[in-house]
């Protein structure tokens, strides 16, 4: 310690004025550093983090969009159902088929009901394609989900409609719910079940709603997606080499994944064998989070990320290792102390240069004169380099010397001369030890005018010190008030980041769920202008129809009148037959007389029985053709009381004909009441689009929020300028202090 001491005393006056600042600002500059670059090196993993986080949740808002999509389809199967296609099973198969080609997104498509909800299962217990017992359960999909050709639609098992299951038990609950309240008003129609794995190993999740008809729960509608996009999404998502992404049930079951084969699908979370309970544990977060833990298979530390999606409760979760995250951010780092001490060490030898040029090197001089004069070299002179006090101090000794010289006349005034140098240099001697407060007694010999030179030193080289000294504090506080802006400089600018990443995510759903409304839109649109279309050609048919009907009708009526005609004609050529045979009869009467006369004539009567045989051949050729026609008269009577029958029959057709158009321009009519509830859902859409009116407020009040978050980062912004500007101020303080001592 005494040692330690002894050095400090013996260094000279320069160099523990150099050592002291050259400390200082070594001190400063390196807590500085230190504090910046460690809150750098804290942001930057912060906004790593933040980073991969936000792909998480993009994958998050991505599925959420998709599924609210899956809903839409839902409720537009549902609405078509209340809306008065209720009941009509061949319309409804229509328009599942016509969902299943319209949405690309959809595996398949289902509405059903409730055993008997519409009053026909006992007319349809034939149908084994979309029945079962006459219930109506059709399921429908494509027979090949790639190529998309031909759908194939079966009856539903019973065993899929146990009440376990949720798809259909979830609806039921729903309707319950609504029922309970008298309203929809607040209660989540649509139902999201957790993903089953198919035959193929394809993870599918079914999307329902209820159908309530007069307010009781009469079946579900739905559609059912493919989760398998979600593998690729998950493959892609690398932000780092050593990433792996997971897509999780509520269940804890793997959904999808990056790297996952198709044999850990549908499986347990636990089955990732890699992986200990830190990263399982994520699972029962319920919320968006991330965790740093020791993978137990090298013992590497890792970084876990998750986020859940509010719309189904899975888990999106992440594993990066922490090695592979700092990497980047220690190589900056890294590089910025090596250039911050590459300036610490210019600024030191920058100090130095000047501290030796302007203050050491000329104390030393004048130091070295005076030990030079002490030991009775007076021909010794101080180099005179600066016309600053020093200089001026050196010119000043060396006239005193040549005065002094000039006035020595014996050994013992040079011996006095040098005693009272010699009391000078140990009067000064604290002055060399650094203690700027040790003063020289002022005589009246020759030394007087030296002492008073080096007491007017002292107290210029003390006020410099002194000055030194002020700024460094200065310095110090200044950069003390600097490291706080700094901090709530860094503070503001996260807070700038996190009011940004809300903002870019609901502007992303908003953009999701409008473009969806949009085309929800305008397929209602369609669908209305088409049902419109529809049943305005169908009204224009049915209405032809009915005239048709009414003109045949009419002709049949006819027809029926003259048929009816004819068989009174007929009855009359009956009659003139039956007359025709009385005559036939009677000439053959006759011709038998005129035989038995003219036999009774003998040999007069020949001729004449000649005639009267002409008359019984006559006779008896009527009677034939009076049977034939009588015969051809009968068939043709026969014929036109079929023909009569077959016309009444034909008019009994027409009329249920007629009533049968009449029921078809019914149901167009029931089809143009449902283009009036297609419009009521395209009101709805309107609705909708209201709705994201509202949310674009929402974002417009969050923008706002950035604003004055930006206005607090410029207010500490400029409070940095106006601390820096103050330090540059000192700076030029210590500056124009050290500027006194002026350089030839």
């Amino acid at each position: 310690m005494q040692r330690i001491k002894s050095f400090f005393q013996n260094l000279k006056v320069g160099t523990k004025l150099s050592a002291g600042i050259i400390t200082v600002v070594f001190v400063l500059m390196a807590v500085t550093l230190t504090v910046v670059i460690n809150s750098y090196r804290v942001n930057l993993i912060e906004n790593s983090k933040k980073l991969m986080l936000t792909e998480l949740d993009l994958i998050v808002d991505k599925l959420d969009g998709d599924m609210v999509s899956m809903g839409s389809i839902s409720k537009a199967l549902a609405g078509g159902q209340e809306s008065g296609v209720f009941g009509d099973r061949e319309m409804t198969m229509r328009i599942i088929e016509d969902h299943m080609v319209r949405y690309d997104e959809i595996q398949a498509a289902y509405v059903m009901l409730e055993p008997n909800a519409d009053g026909q299962d006992a007319d349809y217990i034939d149908d084994t394609v979309h029945c079962r017992d006459g219930r109506f359960i059709p399921y429908t999909r494509w027979d090949n989900p790639l190529k998309k050709v031909k759908l194939k639609t079966r009856p539903t098992s019973n065993n899929a409609l146990s009440p376990k299951y949720l798809w259909y038990a979830g609806p039921r609950k729903t309707a319950a719910k609504v029922a309970a309240l008298g309203s929809r008003k607040g209660v989540e129609m649509v139902t999201i079940t957790d993903p089953y794995i198919t035959k193929e190993g394809e993870p599918i999740t079914s999307v329902t709603v209820p159908l309530l008809i007069d307010g009781k729960f009469a079946g579900v509608a739905g559609v059912d997606r493919s989760l398998v996009v979600y593998s690729k999404d998950l493959n892609a998502l690398k932000p780092y080499e050593s990433a792996r992404s997971f897509l999780v049930s509520r269940k804890k079951n793997l959904i999808a994944g990056s790297g996952l084969g198709k044999g850990l699908i549908g499986k347990p979370v636990t089955s990732l064998k890699e992986f200990g309970p830190e990263f399982f544990s994520l699972f029962n977060e319920k919320r968006d989070g991330l965790k740093t833990a020791i993978r137990p298979g090298d013992g590497a530390k890792v970084f876990y990320i998750y986020a859940v999606s509010p719309k189904t409760g899975w888990t999106v979760a992440m594993s990066v290792d922490e090695a592979e995250v700092l990497a980047p951010i220690n190589t900056i780092i890294m590089q910025i102390s090596i250039g911050a001490a590459v300036v610490l060490l210019l600024s030191i030898g920058f100090v130095l240069f000047f501290a030796n040029r302007i203050v050491i090197r000329p104390v030393n001089r004048i130091m070295d004169l005076f030990s030079e004069i002490g030991m009775g070299n007076f021909d010794a002179r101080a180099e005179v380099t600066s016309q600053d006090e020093l200089g001026v101090m050196a010119e000043s000794l060396n006239a005193m010397l040549d005065n002094t010289l000039s006035l020595i006349q014996s050994r013992e005034e040079r011996d006095a001369i040098q005693d009272s140098i010699m009391k000078l240099l140990q009067e000064i001697s604290g002055l060399t030890e650094g203690d700027m407060t040790v003063r020289a007694e002022v005589t009246e010999d020759m030394t007087g005018a030296i002492a008073d030179s080096f007491n007017l030193m002292a107290e210029q080289l003390g006020g410099v010190v002194q000055d030194v000294k002020r700024a460094a504090e200065s310095v110090s506080e200044t950069s003390g008030d600097v490291h706080l802006s700094t901090e709530q400089l860094a503070e503001n600018s996260t807070r700038q980041a996190t009011q940004i990443e809300e903002a870019i995510s609901r502007i992303n759903e908003m953009a999701d769920s409008i473009r969806g409304i949009a085309a929800r839109a305008d397929q209602s649109a369609q669908v209305s202008e088409h049902s419109t279309q529809s049943a305005k050609e169908g009204a224009e048919a049915v209405s032809k129809t009915n005239e048709s009907m009414a003109d045949i009708r009419e002709n049949v009526q006819e027809t029926a009148r003259a048929i009816k005609r004819l068989g009174e004609s007929s009855q009359e050529i009956g009659n003139i037959v039956q007359i025709i045979g009385d005559i036939a009869d009677r000439t053959s009467i006759l011709a038998l007389n005129a035989s038995i006369q003219a036999a009774m004539a003998g040999e007069a009567g020949r001729g004449f029985a000649v005639v009267a045989e002409e008359v019984q051949r006559l006779a008896e050729r009527s009677t034939n053709s009076t049977k034939q026609i009588d015969t051809l008269v009968r068939n043709i009577q026969g014929e036109i009381t079929e023909a009569g029958a077959s016309m009444e029959a034909s008019i009994h057709q027409v009329v249920v004909g007629s009533k049968l158009a009449e029921a078809a321009y019914t149901k167009l009519e029931d089809i143009q009441n449902v283009s009036t509830e297609l419009a009521g859902l395209i009101d709805s859409i309107t609705a909708t689009s209201e709705e994201q009116a509202v949310a674009s407020e929402q974002i417009t009040r969050s923008m706002e929020k950035i604003g004055e978050v930006s206005a607090l980062t410029s207010n500490a912004s400029q409070e940095t300028a106006t601390r820096m500007n103050e330090l540059e101020e000192t700076a030029g303080t210590m500056m124009e202090s050290i500027s006194t001592f002026k350089v030839a």
